[in-house]
């Protein structure tokens, strides 16, 4: 939980994005992102890839929102999970994939 409520709902309103950086067809993501601007100058800009979080909130242009280690430890909780059912959707995804080539094949 983050002690600041605007600043958690606002992280829960992004849209996180996926990227993965590994080799091969089949890859899965290894990496989310979570980046927004507020018209109020608020920016939450978090980064998670392969464990290792990244973490700048700043709460206007002045004033660096600093985290706590329990703060810190739910981003990553929230980030890792985030990517956790993205990679479940994603072996779906390839799971399902591969069924339809064999069928086409079979037929």
């Amino acid at each position: 939980m983050i002690n600041n409520k605007k600043v958690e709902e606002f992280l829960k309103s992004i849209e996180p994005e996926f990227n993965s950086f590994g080799s091969g067809y089949y890859h899965l993501p290894n990496a989310v992102t979570v980046y927004k601007e507020s018209p109020d100058s608020m920016v939450v800009d978090l980064y998670l890839i392969d464990d290792v979080l990244t973490t700048q909130i700043w709460l206007n242009e002045d004033d660096e929102y600093i985290l706590t280690d329990l703060e810190i430890s739910y981003i990553y909780v929230y980030l890792n999970s985030l990517l956790d059912d993205e990679i479940r959707l994603t072996k779906q995804y390839y799971e399902q994939e591969h069924d339809q080539q064999e069928t086409y094949y079979i037929k």
